[in-house]
């Protein structure tokens, strides 16, 4: 054989061979890089939220150094659904998106979202709040994963009950809140109010509110076939029950009366508690009580709210799934709590794993009585989400329905005109329609 030949041929196989180990080296360090994973966390960088966004933060450290692989960049709170869509419709959205959970749920049943995994919605049914679930859920089926557990409390002040010769524990019915709020609202000389018997923090509160007392008096918006049933005895009585108290004793949109100490209640969620706290000029904790809402004719019912965790369609999906497993169930919280748990207890809400509940009540004995308000009333509450989302319904309408009363309008052409407005609505946004 030709020696020229033999060389060249040699030659070709180091340079393959070189190559080859060049190719298996440059794999090797790409493999090496942590793979990054933009995600929209929920929680603001600044503000009252600090502390929860502070403590994720350091969450996403953990799972990193248990994860070489990987790597999170928080990119901070983005709730404008409409910008959200654009990413997701162009296939560019993070790994992780947090938004209203009305806006997850519509689309998740677009098509648009990661379908969270059999196994997930399992431990979510099995350790979670049902309530918290239910609102994750479109027609039986778990799609979403709540981030917040802000849950309906009747904040009540037990200096202003005393001075007003009340016994100083919450009501538990309506008629009670209607007692104690008359005697309560205290009116100068020329009828200008001194003091608010029931105070409702903003209009969003006071949309909740409203809620609950359409539930309470054994109102719903649609039957089990989804027609529209709202022009009933029950939602007549709460439009009566509300323009007497509008009358007598109830005050609205203004934190500020009951935070002063100038109200005797406040309707609000319990993610407020801490701005009370904050606010309140006297002794917080000698003064200031959380109780349950008072029931109705047709019982007792609370709210549940949060904004929705949902995982887009992507290459790092189930490395983000198997991040939100660890962060809801796993135990690397201080105490064996969840790191999700966690997060809740620094904003001061109540937790939505239930095995978090005891080391929530132990975190801070002067907390307790408010963290154990908060879990009793999470164990009747509703969230409405998912029942909006199917059926189509506006979430305005019992509000605009309380303006048209408190304005003037007779009762019977309010509700007429909030059922023209939801059968409109319906008719557009309905998945149930599809």
């Amino acid at each position: 054989m030709n020696r020229q030949y033999v060389s060249l041929k040699s030659l070709v196989i180091t340079l393959i061979v070189t190559c080859l180990s060049l190719a298996s080296l440059i794999s090797a360090t790409i493999a090496a890089q942590p793979e990054t994973i933009e995600i929209y966390g929920n929680w603001p960088a600044s503000g009252p939220d600090k502390a929860a966004y502070d403590t994720l933060q350091t969450y996403l450290r953990m799972y990193e150094e248990k994860n070489p692989h990987v790597r999170f960049e928080d990119l901070g709170r983005e709730h404008s659904s409409s910008k959200v869509l654009n990413l997701l419709i162009t296939g560019t959205a993070p790994g992780l998106i947090a938004l209203g959970n009305t806006h997850v749920l519509r689309f998740a049943a677009d098509g648009l979202l990661s379908e969270v995994p059999e196994h997930f919605a399992a431990l979510m049914h099995e350790n979670l709040f049902p309530a918290a679930v239910e609102g994750s859920t479109l027609f039986g089926k778990v799609v979403s994963v709540p981030t917040l557990n802000n849950i309906s409390t009747l904040y009540y002040n037990r200096r202003v009950l005393a001075e007003s010769g009340l016994s100083p524990v919450p009501p538990t019915t309506l008629s009670e809140l209607e007692e104690a709020g008359i005697k309560t609202t205290r009116r100068a000389a020329d009828g200008s109010v001194e003091r608010i018997g029931l105070q409702l923090s903003t209009n969003w509160h006071e949309s909740r509110f409203l809620q609950l007392l359409f539930w309470n008096h054994g109102a719903e918006f649609v039957d089990a076939d989804g027609k529209l049933t709202v022009d009933t005895q029950p939602v007549r009585q709460m439009i009566d029950r509300l323009l007497e108290w509008n009358r007598t004793f109830l005050g609205r949109l203004s934190s500020s009366i009951f935070a002063s100490g100038n109200a005797a209640f406040s309707h609000a969620a319990s993610g407020f508690m801490e701005s009370y706290r904050q606010r309140y000029p006297l002794d917080f904790y000698e003064d200031i009580g959380a109780g349950p809402t008072p029931a109705g004719p047709a019982g007792r019912v609370e709210y549940q709210f949060s904004n929705g965790y949902a995982v887009p369609r992507g290459p790092h999906e189930e490395e983000v799934w198997k991040f939100l497993e660890w962060l809801y169930f796993s135990n690397d919280g201080p105490g064996g709590m969840t790191p999700q748990g966690h997060i809740f207890l620094v904003r001061g809400v109540p937790p939505l794993h239930r095995g978090d509940v005891g080391a929530m009540l132990s975190s801070d004995p002067d907390l307790a009585p408010y963290y154990s308000a908060f879990v009793n009333n999470i164990s009747v509450a509703r969230n409405s989400d998912s029942y909006f989302v199917e059926n189509g319904i506006d979430e305005g309408a019992l509000h605009d329905l309380a303006r048209n009363v408190y304005g003037g309008m007779a009762p019977e052409q309010a509700i007429e005109a909030m059922a023209a407005n939801l059968r409109s609505f319906m008719a557009e946004n309905s998945i149930r329609r599809r």
